[in-house]
């Protein structure tokens, strides 16, 4: 999986299209806070999402995703 959307790309988001269903991973979606946020589902219900030296963890399984080196960020606060 490659990064879908880049810095600065605008969307169109559809509020109706998720209403009746639920996420899966590797969905993409957008969180309202004081601002809003686009993000991709890591996990899902009952799953263990673990970070352990840089590295992400899905049910103990390790996430190999090229991208996730090069655009690491810290976040400024939990959402």
């Amino acid at each position: 999986m490659k990064p879908t959307l880049q810095d600065g790309d605008k969307v169109i988001v559809n509020k109706l299209a998720k209403q009746f269903e639920s996420y899966g991973r590797e969905d993409i979606i957008v969180v309202k806070t004081d601002n809003f946020y686009v993000k991709r589902v890591i996990g899902l219900p009952g799953d263990v999402i673990e970070v352990r030296n840089d590295q992400l963890y899905v049910n103990h399984e390790v996430i190999e995703e090229a991208y996730l080196q090069s655009n690491k960020k810290q976040a400024e606060k939990n959402l």
